[in-house]
């Protein structure tokens, strides 16, 4: 299960091969340390594995069913974000790599694995806002100047 902002509801992922992919998929040890990831946004990974995955299974795979704090361990995905690679971390371990192969796994869940920067949107409006002030104010001085 993974959830979180921006996901709009928790998605399921049931498939067991897919996922054991996404766990390879984060075999290497990524460059970056748990405190730079503090202030980074994040989506919350339930991972299901013990007694209650198998109630769960044999339950016919009712979705409703799930709750994450009945997950047998955690994990969180922190999408790449203004240069930053993807990473996920465990309830243990240094944070990982996300390769190209677990990124293709989540982004076909719908899973974002790039976040825009909120201050890059600022800065380009504000950029967009001084350029168009500057034409404003070019075409006020050739008026004026050409006395019209």
């Amino acid at each position: 299960m993974i959830h979180g902002a921006p996901l709009t509801k928790p998605v399921i992922m049931d498939d067991w091969q897919e996922n054991i992919d996404l766990i390879h998929a984060t075999a290497n040890e990524a460059a970056i340390g748990s405190p730079e990831l503090v202030h980074r946004s994040f989506l919350e990974l339930e991972l299901f594995a013990g007694p209650f995955w198998v109630k769960y299974a044999e339950a016919n795979n009712v979705r409703d069913a799930l709750r994450p704090e009945s997950a047998d361990q955690r994990a969180r995905f922190y999408p790449a974000y203004e240069g930053t690679p993807p990473i996920m971390t465990y309830e243990a371990g240094p944070p990982r790599q996300v390769d190209a192969k677990g990124l293709a796994i989540l982004r076909r869940h719908g899973i974002p694995v790039s976040l825009e920067s909120s201050q890059s949107s600022v800065s380009t409006l504000g950029l967009l806002f001084g350029i168009s002030v500057l034409i404003v104010f070019a075409g006020w001085r050739i008026n004026k100047r050409c006395g019209t």
